[in-house]
């Protein structure tokens, strides 16, 4: 899981979504990769949503300094069934290195267990 640590340092997301839940995203252009990620995490017990388009080429996206155009498609791998989302994080946290990453994964947690893992 050292490397599903390190792209998610670089490319993911943990965080509480509108309803107050858990949820990881996972967000490449590379579909191929996040394919094979889907597939070896649901090998190992870890249910996972089907890829998302997250946006389509030509599309942008606007943060507070630019806008970024995707010359790609962008598809996005998400976790929110809290049992497998819990598992993931159990694997991937002693691999973390981003700071943000570590809280947003131990809020995570807490969201989980505060809501019951069955």
């Amino acid at each position: 899981f050292a490397f599903l640590a390190g792209f998610t340092d670089a490319e993911g997301a943990i965080f509480i979504g509108k309803t107050n839940r858990a949820n990881y995203a996972l967000g490449n252009q590379n579909k191929e990769l996040l394919m094979r990620i889907r597939e070896r995490l649901i090998s190992g017990e870890i249910d996972c949503h089907r890829l998302y388009d997250g946006s389509k080429k030509g599309t942008y996206i606007r943060d507070e300094k630019k806008i970024y155009y995707m010359n790609k498609d962008y598809w996005q791998l998400c976790i929110t069934r809290k049992k497998s989302l819990y598992n993931l994080l159990l694997c991937i946290e002693p691999h973390l290195k981003h700071t943000n990453k570590i809280k947003s994964l131990q809020m995570a947690k807490d969201n989980i267990l505060t809501r019951g893992l069955e």
